[in-house]
């Protein structure tokens, strides 16, 4: 029996038709996928390579614990010997387009020179309740969809599906 791992991009997936026994996806990527069209293409590739009777694991963030939990601004200052810091996190909520926004930005102010430098990062992820991610799969193909709580461990009620 061979044994074979291979790390692709859902809309791009270069296996045979019927050829995976399982795929698993960590770190939230398909919700990166903002469109629903991409989103569509993302299942149908997985549906075509997957053997009848395999299975797709999937890990995506629950927002809706998250937004209960987090919708606050969170700023952070501490400094070392040479440098201040302090960072700021925002979330926005986009609720027409179902878009979760995360900006993180960090002012690193050297203090013998005074010079500061500004980091910035932006992501935005699609937001899914449980029943639309399964609505999704069941509209190309996938007949036995189980959703399971609670990979963050340190979540009370589960802030992944």
């Amino acid at each position: 029996m061979e044994k074979l791992f291979r790390q692709e991009g859902f809309l791009e997936l270069s296996l045979p038709p019927s050829s995976v026994d399982i795929i698993v996806s960590f770190g939230d990527p398909f919700l990166y996928l903002l469109k629903i069209d991409e989103q569509c293409s993302a299942i149908k590739n997985m549906f075509k390579i997957l053997k009848r009777g395999g299975f797709v694991h999937i890990d995506v963030i629950n927002f809706f614990t998250i937004i209960r939990n987090y919708r606050q601004p969170k700023d952070k200052s501490w400094e070392t010997e040479s440098h201040r810091y302090k960072r700021s996190v925002r979330h926005n909520i986009y609720a027409l387009q179902g878009i979760w926004e995360h900006k993180d930005h960090i002012l690193v102010e050297e203090k013998s020179s005074g010079t500061i430098k500004r980091i910035s990062s932006t992501h935005r992820l699609k937001m899914f309740s449980p029943s639309e991610l399964k609505l999704l799969f069941q509209q190309v193909g996938f007949e036995e969809i189980v959703l399971y709580p609670g990979a963050d461990l340190s979540a009370k009620d589960g802030s992944r599906i």
